[in-house]
């Protein structure tokens, strides 16, 4: 008899075979969930500063380089070479364009539509120079089909890398995290590109994504990418379960991973569990293992809120079915279904809200498998919706707008107090990035006019100690208050670069206004 148990559940050929009864696993209680920024996004303070711990010189310089020697591979001998400073402007106008939308790219420097703060950056016909030579790694380097080294991501291989590495350093792993896949809208030629009938941009690349439950995107690797490695597992899991295992191989134990059906079998679980990693997904019937839940239709008879389940003998997974609006199929190593919550529905039938019961692992589910989507969510709102036929430009410009929404989910978390929208947020970005560490151009085409507030300056601006000078203002018809905290002289005088008015001479022999508002 005892031999007999031993070989029931003993694994045949690495499978294992389950052996289903009606027993609950114990309750379970969550414990919270925060977003810590750790890395050089602890210490940041400005908008600009904690961005550049996503998007640092590094990048910049990555930038700059290979589009130089893309630039020199199509002997464009009368193009002037581009500098850090450049580069940095065009990023910064390419974050402004998402938010001041124009149909027409050239608008911006129409006389009936322009926009100051990219004309008296960059001139159009440079913008669309640097544009059209927008590169982050060398072509000469790029391995043919069928060589050995083919990669199909090349052109962007060395941005992913970095953009993973950064995304690592500056959070601390979220207790909470769910695995799901998002999509670049891409309608362009090329390998990767796939069609997926249900997403609102059905053609576009796959992009697997590992999220906290806070929307930040902790590790990412795209779908068909060829250079990915195999991470050994002692149960067949199938193809989507590696991608589970590759992006949580750095999670820390007793973490929680929440992932759909799509990735899911009970297999994944029990190998999760080994891991000691904390596991609740939704489940595929042709994927239960057998296990004997009852029908679909004598479920349905019980009416909403009926639910059945089964665990394996040794505790490893339960599976649970439940009848909501449909049936659906949960599985976890962690959370049982005692003690079901009670949730609010809407019944068309009596046309009024109703109490139904629903299993504890059920509701666990639902609070955190949505980071992915609250990711998808915030990049669709200022998405660079950079029409190009090169395929790489498309993912340049969505690692960039993830670095942002990195970055704006770190500023909030780093302070309570800081309640800054996602669209101020990035539009403070964009003029910083414009403006900040450069000279204003000499013949600015619109001269900016006296700016009526100190908030509306960016910090990374003022305090950067490049170009403000004091010059008269002109376009005054008389003179204005200093715009300095707690004066109430008069001046006829504003910074070149801010815009704001402010006293130049010292009151009582102290420091006047100028040199305080530009230093800390």
């Amino acid at each position: 008899m005892a031999d007999s148990r031993e070989r029931r559940s003993a694994w045949d050929n690495g499978t294992k075979v389950f052996h289903w009864v009606k027993k609950d696993l114990p309750p379970h209680v969550n414990p919270p969930n925060r977003l810590i920024p750790a890395g050089k996004a602890a210490s940041a303070r400005g908008i600009l500063t904690i961005f550049t711990a996503f998007c640092d010189d590094d990048a910049l310089d990555l930038l700059t380089l290979e589009s130089n020697r893309f630039m020199r591979q199509l002997r464009r001998s009368k193009c002037k070479p581009i500098s850090v400073s450049e580069m940095r402007t065009l990023v910064g106008i390419c974050f402004y364009m998402t938010i001041v939308v124009s149909p027409n790219r050239r608008m911006y420097w129409w006389a009936e539509t322009r926009q100051p703060t990219v004309t008296n950056a960059m001139t159009v016909n440079r913008f669309e120079e640097i544009l059209s030579v927008f590169h982050v790694n060398d072509n000469g380097l790029m391995k043919g089909r069928g060589e050995r080294g083919h990669d199909r991501l090349h052109k962007v291989r060395p941005l992913i890398e970095l953009v993973n590495r950064a995304f690592k350093a500056n959070a601390e792993p979220e207790t909470f995290v769910s695995v799901d896949e998002q999509m670049i809208p891409f309608k362009g030629r090329h390998g990767l590109k796939c069609y997926m009938m249900k997403k609102p941009k059905k053609w576009g690349y796959k992009v697997w994504v590992l999220a906290g439950r806070s929307g930040y995107v902790h590790r990412f690797e795209f779908a068909g990418d060829n250079t990915l490695s195999y991470v050994g597992s002692a149960l067949p899991v199938g193809k989507t379960g590696e991608v589970v295992l590759r992006l949580t191989e750095h999670q820390q134990q007793g973490s929680y991973v929440f992932f759909d059906n799509y990735f899911a079998c009970p297999e994944l679980l029990v190998e999760l569990k080994e891991k000691k990693l904390n596991a609740t997904c939704t489940l595929r019937e042709n994927r239960s293992r057998k296990c004997p839940l009852v029908s679909l239709k004598e479920i349905k008879k019980k009416g909403r809120g009926t639910y059945d389940f089964k665990s394996d003998k040794d505790g490893s997974v339960l599976i649970c079915k439940w009848f909501d609006n449909k049936v659906i199929m949960v599985a976890s190593n962690i959370h049982g279904v005692e003690p079901p919550h009670m949730v609010q529905r809407y019944d068309r039938q009596k046309k009024e809200y109703i109490t139904v019961k629903c299993p504890s692992l059920i509701k666990s589910y639902n609070e955190s498998m949505g980071g992915v989507d609250k990711c998808d969510m915030l990049m669709k709102l200022y998405r660079n919706d950079h029409k190009s036929k090169k395929w790489y430009k498309r993912i340049i410009f969505h690692l960039l707008d993830l670095c942002v929404i990195n970055a704006w989910l770190l500023y909030r978390a780093a302070d309570a107090e800081r309640t800054l929208p996602l669209c101020t947020f990035k539009l403070g970005l964009a003029v910083a990035l414009i403006r900040s560490e450069r000279p204003v151009l000499e013949r600015p085409p619109v001269v900016h006019g006296a700016i009526k507030s100190t908030k509306s300056v960016c910090e990374d601006v003022r305090y950067d100690r490049v170009d403000h000078f004091s010059i008269r203002d002109t376009e005054a018809s008389f003179p204005q208050r200093c715009k300095l905290e707690e004066c109430t002289r008069i001046s006829q005088f504003k910074c070149r670069k801010c815009g704001v008015v402010l006293c130049v001479t010292g009151k009582d022999g102290g420091d006047d206004c100028f040199y305080l508002f530009h230093h800390r």
